[in-house]
């Protein structure tokens, strides 16, 4: 274990400055433990013993509202540390902390904590630095709430779309829904437009109690924040909100572009985040969100038929509703190991400025979808996922910029 806790707290900001003697001591004093998926690591109120570093895996930081309600805070990974702030005040524990995935902890006790933390400037430097930005954070949070009451949010709407089944447009959407809401908890909506056959809520293991089928346009206008909750289906591994089209393909005619048009200005009104899988047909509900959209990811394989498919599909959005370029994202998604052409080959192809590569993930791709739990969460460090990840951070900092300027 120290060969491989030293090079994780060596790249910790938190410990940087150390010298490796300093680090060794650490070490020392560390102790490594497994949590199981789901298995609580402290609760709200508990008395604060120990804080935590995480080695492997997802942790969910959570408090409960005056209502009972879960209100998730925070998801932190490997190299991240929580905890901290009850151990350093002394006071009860005012989260619950909740293995999301399977977890490897090394914890440290308050006594050892407190002596580190008297000790060691940098430390006491580093996590006053963590504490500030965490707080930043918790501050935007709590006005992007304030303003989601109200109706005041304007939240970044984000529509997936391939003009060919099977290129993994669901995947993508579904994933890359699950890794913002990681990074923006609770205030991130998916809409599910593939109204035939749908499958986000069965790749996240859930079964919605209705769909928008199921809601007239009017109806929608006239929700409030409550009334929306009743019609979304909570993730509760990622603090997710879904909403599906259709709970049977013979609804999806009910649903037109009246609806789509009501349900994302309500959606985008209450999240930061809104992501829409838009299937891979031109239908009106599926026009009428990419007109909505602020960003329309097209997505690719690598065969020359879907290049042509991507062709035309911009050939759409430019000239029959007027999308305009910036707007467009292409990604190729590659769906084996051999792909018949390059990103470059791509841009060249579709006179594009940029092309986002999602890498083959090999079986771990098919293996989280069987199993009905999200890859960015079951294999974070899978080639898919990290490009996923990473897509996710690229929206949610220009989403924070759209919300900003929503607020002037």
């Amino acid at each position: 274990m120290p060969t491989r806790v030293l090079d994780l707290l060596r790249s910790m900001d938190l410990f940087a400055e150390l010298p490796d003697a300093e680090l060794a001591r650490i070490v020392g004093v560390l102790k490594e433990r497994k949590i199981a998926e789901n298995e609580q690591i402290f609760a709200e109120g508990e008395a604060a013993d120990r804080m935590y570093v995480i080695l492997q895996g997802r942790v969910r930081i959570a408090s409960t509202d005056h209502f009972g309600r879960e209100r998730v805070l925070a998801f932190y990974g490997p190299g991240e540390f929580f905890g901290d702030l009850a151990v350093l005040s002394g006071e009860p524990r005012s989260t619950t902390a909740t293995a999301s995935t399977t977890v490897r902890l090394l914890q440290l006790r308050k006594d050892d904590f407190d002596m580190l933390v008297a000790t060691s400037v940098s430390i006491m430097r580093g996590m006053l630095r963590v504490m500030v930005e965490r707080q930043t954070m918790m501050n935007t949070r709590l006005s992007q709430e304030s303003s989601a009451n109200h109706g005041d949010v304007r939240g970044q709407v984000t529509v997936v779309f391939s003009p060919r089944g099977g290129a993994g447009q669901t995947v993508l959407a579904t994933n890359l829904a699950v890794a913002l809401a990681e990074l923006a908890p609770d205030r991130v909506a998916i809409l599910d437009l593939d109204l035939l056959f749908g499958h986000v809520a069965m790749l996240l293991d859930l079964v919605p109690r209705t769909g928008l089928a199921a809601i007239t346009p009017a109806a929608i206008r006239s929700f409030d924040r409550d009334s929306l909750t009743y019609y979304l289906t909570k993730h509760a591994e990622s603090s997710l909100r879904v909403l599906c089209g259709t709970m049977r393909p013979e609804d999806s005619e009910l649903v037109t572009a009246d609806h789509v048009r009501a349900i994302v200005d309500l959606l985008r009104r209450q999240f930061v985040h809104v992501v829409i899988d838009a299937g891979s047909r031109f239908s009106d509900p599926a026009l009428a969100a990419i007109e909505l959209a602020d960003r329309v990811l097209l997505l690719s394989t690598a065969e020359p038929t879907a290049v042509r498919a991507i062709q035309e599909s911009q050939r759409v959005l430019r000239d029959l509703l007027g999308i305009v370029p910036e707007r467009i994202r292409v990604v190729q998604n590659q769906l084996n190991p051999y792909s018949e052409m390059s990103p470059a080959d791509l841009m060249a192809r579709l006179g594009a400025d940029e092309v986002t590569l999602i890498p083959f993930g090999g079986e771990d791709v098919s293996k989280a979808c069987l199993n009905g739990f999200p890859l960015v969460m079951s294999h974070a460090s899978n080639p898919t996922s990290r490009a996923i990840i990473g897509l996710a951070s690229e929206l949610e900092r220009t989403g924070g910029e759209l919300a900003a300027l929503s607020t002037r």
